[in-house]
């Protein structure tokens, strides 16, 4: 009999550690999934925090482009003070850093086509000035420009981002990479219109596409050069430089070339404990003078 109870107990005990045992177990996964849990929530937390200090970064940067424009709506202050030049802002636990450049003193791809969204066809100007900007940074890709336009009229609407290029089946990376310095999409299919106090001498086959017949890239990287310390007047002045002045251009022509930059590209890194966030766009200056973000992403600029 006692030999009996003696069983049933070992039994009994061996039940009570075999639950003991499960029941750790149960506890340390409950644990683990606790604080599973708590790290996810903090790094929601902080990358949330993280997007938010970057959205204001953004605001920063319509509020900074607002003051430009305020000081002088004739032409843009010199671009020393302002063009990727890389602003830095303590922050509690973190730190933030903003870059405003001239975004439209580039080739515009969207000027590759006219007409209206849905009924978008090829302009003979864009594409002419697109096969003059090829040939000037060394690019043999006769096709390019109608392909480009092909695409828009296939989808119906104009390019958002240059990396859209990389879609065409004629597209390689290097050619891509050659390309991407000096392109843009603008969000409107009008031919590129470039401040000239924002060109430095590596962006001179922009100007020589105006004139690809009278003015040479090495002409207009030297004429880009003699650029006043505080940049060009105004449109006439920079056309009347003695590089320039002998140049048979249309009015159109001349046009593309202005002292007012009405796009920004704008680039902002959030660091903060111990999370990242990036923000980068377009920032416009409309004709109404309202200033607005035409496009935002949540990553660094291509």
């Amino acid at each position: 009999m006692n030999r009996l109870r003696r069983s049933r107990e070992g039994a009994a005990l061996l039940v009570v550690l075999i639950l003991v045992a499960i029941l750790s177990i149960v506890a340390v996964v409950v644990l683990d999934d606790v604080r599973f849990s708590i790290r996810r929530a903090q790094n929601v937390e902080v990358q949330t925090q993280s997007q938010w200090i970057a959205l204001g970064a953004e605001r920063l940067a319509r509020r900074r482009i607002r003051q430009l424009i305020d000081a002088d709506a004739a032409r843009t202050p010199a671009p020393e003070q302002w063009d990727g030049r890389r602003f830095d802002f303590p922050i509690e636990g973190g730190a933030l850093s903003l870059t405003v450049r001239d975004g439209q003193s580039c080739f515009n791809l969207n000027s590759l086509v006219e007409g209206a969204p849905g009924a978008w066809v090829p302009n003979p100007v864009g594409q002419a000035q697109f096969a003059a900007f090829l040939s000037g940074i060394g690019v043999p890709a006769a096709a390019l420009g109608q392909a480009i336009a092909d695409r828009i009229s296939a989808s119906g609407a104009l390019l958002v981002e240059p990396s859209e290029l990389r879609a065409l089946p004629s597209m390689d990376e290097a050619t891509y990479r050659r390309l991407r310095p000096f392109v843009c999409a603008l969000p409107v299919a009008e031919l590129s219109r470039f401040n000239v106090n924002s060109l430095t001498p590596d962006d001179a086959p922009l100007l020589a596409m105006l004139a690809p017949d009278q003015l040479s890239v090495d002409a207009a990287r030297s004429a880009i050069a003699t650029r006043p310390a505080r940049g060009w007047a105004d449109i006439d002045a920079f056309w009347a430089s003695p590089a320039l002045a002998a140049l048979a251009l249309t009015q159109a022509e001349r046009e593309q070339a202005t002292v007012v930059t009405r796009y920004f590209d704008f680039d902002a890194r959030v660091a903060w404990a111990g999370g990242e966030a990036s923000r980068s766009g377009l920032i416009e200056v409309g004709r109404d003078g309202r200033v607005r973000s035409v496009l935002s992403r949540w990553a660094p600029a291509d």
